[in-house]
């Protein structure tokens, strides 16, 4: 059932009035990059003389008729004569719009996935024109003589017009046709640097190049790449905004992509520094594992938090924080910026704080230019932790940071923390805050490698492998090493989502889903979990009620997400994020755990034991959110006019470079999961025309460069094939042979069908994009 309400809740989403302007910006706005790539097509193939009968945005398909022969198809299986039903063909008419000027019908198709100009004579097999030209002679000769034509070899009286007819796409030049084909294209290039100029006029927002979160273990971890810290240059090329550091570490450098020079501002330094960066190209696409700075603009309140829709429903606006409130003050102190503001949270974790916010007044006089805004103030109040009572085991450690206190003491990489000053290194999601407490102390941690051990075991499995011999592996004897080192005194934290960051010695570890303790008194203590067990999978239960604007509660979690149990492990979800799903879930959504029965390596195949478990409100440990988030960190950019031209002919040679880029790494250094269907396109179309119109313009650049790059790759179907083709004819003197083209015209359809199928597979979900 879940697609069917998918499916519902999108109608509803469609049909309620608040986001009919976001409908027909998103609408207008696709439909204008097609309408001028046909546009191209239509007026070069009029310049050159050829007769258009169509013209055409979407696809005029009958599906009315389809859905018809659908329904009488278990009568014609027995009746062959039937004539069939008539009822969709009424109510889904082929064309929403559509009408006739000169000799061309101008509409709009009811398949909104292009379009297309339907020329006098344009076929996709020129050879087969050029074989009915001469059947069609023979014919005419045969005529003359008053012979009779074979019926098979008779070409139609309407085809033979197209064939004569000067007006036809296939009585052009090989030159004439080829501009007529690349026009599309071309049009989408000049209207990329239209738009982009017309965007840059009016002025954009670009993010900034502060960095707000830093991926602890990624690529900018390691390299000490810091929250705050602004890049000025990457390789020496300036870098103005952060769209500009994600297209050099995606696109730039291919050739050399390690030790890429960053040129860093950080606050407190007298000069620049710089810092040298490998990107990470596990994840499908080059990237360093940062996030944009944030704004202090709140962009949504939690509908489960204080100030929530869901807690507090009929809640008065002016006594609660909204989405555009932009915070000043917190205790009354001037805040600069959202790192300044996370620390104030977790300096404040556990007690109340109060915000102070500006909030644009809804009667500012017109033409009034001068800010006139509303200061309010709020209580929020602590966000208590969601817990049910199960700690984890401290796995080993994945990654170490260069310098960092644990680097200079000796810790590598497959090392395992045991205890703190001789006591047990307890539950992994407090083990940083506790280190944090020590900062400035020395600390004598003790680790356990196995380093030697496994070095052994790998190389008795190969010698196995080559003798054909089952050799027993050496025991595992751990390897017991103390270090003294002292924790980081640090006002930033950075996060992850597949591993636990201790920040303050600079490691980041694995937290292995086998339960080491259980909490007296809690949820999993009643369900009667015991250490020792492992959790193999998580589930959430269906929520009670559903969230602001949707009309289904959300559905259960089918089939129980699978938890990574090593760190190299590719399985989808690790255990800091399960519970980072238990914190920001509906509270009235129970938590399903999946429990192997016995040990989880040699238990593989046995069916693991279900339990449920209702998340309760820890009694010493925060959230840190309060319920608020916020938009990414923005600066308004003007352009003089002759700016906005320089730039508009820069950004849409970038564009294109991207494109080109992209294309080029796929099943390289990036996943052909990182392509998008219509769907995809359809919702960051949606983003773009929320943030403003001009961010809604450089959309459309991007997705006119994308559809010039592609249309113009040499695949039968599309633009580029044709020009393959063209081209072959003029340099023989004569069309591709009627065989060969066929077998490519199939290649090319089922490599596209393939494509098509593929991303929106993605697009919905049916293929992971992990």
């Amino acid at each position: 059932m879940s697609y069917l309400y998918s499916l519902i809740e999108t109608i509803y989403w469609f049909i309620q009035p608040a986001h009919w302007p976001t409908i027909l910006k998103v609408g207008g706005g696709l439909s204008f990059v097609i309408f001028v790539h046909e546009l191209g097509h239509f007026l070069v193939a009029k310049a050159c003389g050829v007769r258009c009968d169509k013209f055409y945005v979407g696809f005029d398909v009958p599906i009315g008729r389809f859905f018809d022969w659908l329904l009488s198809l278990p009568v014609k299986l027995v009746n062959r004569q039937y004539a069939g039903v008539k009822f969709f063909q009424y109510f889904i008419p082929s064309s929403l719009l559509k009408f006739k000027a000169g000799e061309t019908t101008y509409g709009i198709g009811i398949v909104p996935l292009g379009g297309y100009v339907k020329m006098l004579g344009q076929d996709d097999d020129p050879s087969q024109a050029s074989a009915e030209m001469k059947l069609l002679e023979r014919q005419r000769k045969l005529e003359a003589k008053g012979e009779k034509v074979p019926e098979e070899e008779r070409i139609s009286e309407e085809r033979a017009r197209e064939l004569l007819d000067p007006r036809s796409y296939q009585t052009k030049s090989v030159p004439q046709r080829l501009a007529i084909i690349t026009a599309g294209v071309i049009m989408n290039v000049i209207f990329a640097f239209l738009m982009a100029l017309l965007a840059y006029s009016i002025g954009v927002d670009k993010g900034v190049t502060e960095i707000g979160r830093v991926h602890a273990g990624g690529p900018a971890w390691k390299a000490g790449l810091q929250p705050g810290d602004k890049v000025t240059s990457i390789a020496g090329e300036p870098v103005n905004y952060f769209e500009d550091l994600m297209a050099h570490v995606q696109f730039k450098n291919l050739g050399n992509p390690t030790d890429l020079p960053f040129v860093v501002k950080r606050e407190g330094e007298a000069e620049p520094i710089t810092l040298k960066i490998t990107p990470d190209t596990s994840r499908g696409a080059p990237a360093i594992l940062v996030s944009p700075a944030s704004s202090l603009k709140i962009a949504d309140v939690n509908p489960y938090s204080q100030y929530g829709e869901i807690t507090q429903p009929d809640l008065d606006p002016a006594k609660a924080p909204q989405p555009k409130d932009i915070v000043t003050k917190v205790n009354g102190q001037p805040v600069a910026n959202h790192v300044a503001w996370e620390k104030l949270l977790r300096d404040n974790r556990g007690q109340p704080i109060t915000i102070t916010v500006e909030r644009a007044s809804k009667d500012q006089p017109s033409g009034d230019t001068a800010a006139k805004n509303t200061e309010l103030t709020f209580e929020l109040l602590p966000e208590k932790k969601r817990v049910f009572g199960v700690i984890m085991s401290l796995g080993p450690v994945v990654a170490v940071q260069p310098g960092s206190p644990a680097a200079l003491a000796g810790i590598n990489v497959g090392d395992r923390l045991t205890q703190i000053d001789g006591q047990p290194v307890g539950d992994p999601q407090t083990l940083e805050d506790r280190l944090r407490a020590l900062a400035g102390k020395p600390v004598k941690l003790t680790f356990q490698a196995n380093t030697l051990t496994s070095a052994v075991n790998k190389l008795l499995g190969k010698v196995a492998k080559r003798l054909g011999e089952d050799l027993k592996p050496a025991a595992e004897t751990p390897l017991t090493k103390q270090v003294e080192l002292t924790p980081r005194a640090l006002d930033r934290t950075s996060v992850s989502d597949t591993t636990l960051p201790l920040e303050s010695i600079g490691v980041c570890c694995h937290v292995t889903p086998t339960i080491s303790a259980i909490v007296p008194g809690s949820p999993a203590e009643k369900a009667k979990l015991q250490a020792g067990q492992t959790i193999l999978g998580f589930a959430l239960t269906a929520a009670e009620k559903p969230l602001p604007g949707k009309l289904f509660p959300v559905e259960e979690t089918k089939p129980p997400i699978p938890i990574m149990q090593k760190a190299t492990d590719a399985r989808s979800l690790t255990w800091p994020m399960v519970e980072d799903f238990i914190q920001g879930a509906d509270p009235s959504r129970k938590v399903k755990l999946f429990i192997s029965k016995g040990v989880a390596e040699k238990n593989a195949d046995e069916q693991p034991e279900e339990v449920t478990l209702e998340p309760v409100d820890s009694t010493d440990e925060y959230a840190l959110t309060r319920g608020l988030s916020f938009y990414g960190a923005t600066v308004p950019v003007q352009y003089s006019f002759g700016e906005a031209v320089s730039e508009a002919f820069k950004t849409t040679g970038e564009k294109l470079s991207m494109v080109v880029g992209f294309l080029r790494q796929i099943g390289g250094r990036i996943s052909p999961k990182n392509l998008g269907g219509p769907v995809a396109i359809a919702q960051q179309a949606g983003m773009a025309a929320e943030s403003g119109f001009s961010s809604l313009l450089l959309f459309l650049v991007m997705l006119s460069a994308n559809l010039a790059v592609v249309n113009m790759l040499p695949i039968p179907v599309l633009d580029g094939g044709h020009v393959v083709f063209l081209l072959y004819e003029w340099i023989t003197g004569k069309p591709m042979p009627a065989n060969v083209f066929a077998v490519l015209l199939n290649i090319g359809f089922l490599l596209l069908l393939t494509l098509m199928l593929f991303v929106l597979g993605l697009d919905f979900g049916l293929i992971s994009r992990r």
